[in-house]
């Protein structure tokens, strides 16, 4: 039933090994920074992206045919690993400013990831249905796919200029959260 030749036989080892690291890398990482939900559920969405490579491959060299739907599924997990870095740096910036952690906003962030992996998995059931009907490129989702990972990326990159770099204007808010701290007399 399956054909494995030894070249892909190679490449599952590689990636076999790959899942695994990923894997542990997810459970230390979780136990180590138990309120990073979103990095969390990034990290998760890598190793789900590690079994369908896997998974991918196995059934491509017996099935053929499939090779399009897995294409589809790979847009789609990119797609959900960049929302959540968006929105993960959305978190990180709506919490520094403020002195609150990422346990303060992780309910709501995470209701706003579900409601973003419920649209990416809207366009990818529009474009599924249009393939499985009429055979149509994916030339316009994998473009959106490669939008959403630049708009990450620039997040990043923006909010690493912001946290990192000197700024030109002093800060205005005072970063201690005791009244005291802003000039006021403690009240006794």
């Amino acid at each position: 039933m399956f054909d494995v030749s030894s070249a892909i036989g190679a490449e599952l080892v590689v990636l076999a090994v790959c899942t695994c690291t990923t894997a542990c890398a997810l459970f230390l990482f979780a136990r180590a920074n138990r309120h990073a939900w979103l990095k969390i559920a990034m990290h998760v969405w890598y190793v789900a992206a590690c079994v369908a490579g896997v998974a991918s491959m196995l059934t491509i060299s017996a099935y053929p045919w499939t090779r399009p739907y897995w294409t589809l599924f790979f847009n789609l997990a990119g797609q959900c690993m960049a929302t959540t870095g968006i929105l993960d740096v959305m978190q990180l910036r709506y919490c520094a400013p403020r002195l609150m952690t990422l346990a303060d906003t992780n309910a709501s962030y995470l209701r706003l990831c579900v409601a973003a992996y419920a649209l990416d998995s809207l366009g990818f059931a529009a474009i599924f249905v249009l393939y499985a009907t009429t055979g149509t490129r994916f030339l316009t989702y994998r473009i959106a796919t490669i939008a959403v990972i630049f708009v990450e990326m620039v997040a990043y990159c923006w909010y690493a200029h912001v946290r990192l770099l000197p700024t030109a204007t002093p800060r205005t808010e005072c970063p201690h959260p005791l009244p005291c701290a802003q000039g006021a007399q403690p009240q006794v």
